[in-house]
């Protein structure tokens, strides 16, 4: 994999990624994600729910 290069105003040229991204095996990331996104899933919807649910009781009770 090769690196990206960068052409800077004055001519010259730089390395945009360094050279030790290449050692970074993306799969493994991905898999990482998908294994923690099972578990962020319910957490967000709680987090969802639970802010409905008190927005919900304020509203009841401004209206009481």
């Amino acid at each position: 994999m090769g690196d990206i290069i960068m052409a800077l105003a004055d001519g010259t040229n730089t390395t945009y990624l360094p050279s030790a991204i290449t050692g970074v095996n993306f799969n493994a990331v991905l898999n990482e994600i998908t294994a923690v996104a099972p578990s962020l899933l319910p957490v967000a919807v709680a987090c969802i729910a639970f802010r409905k649910g008190i927005s919900f009781i304020y509203s009841t009770l401004r209206g009481a």
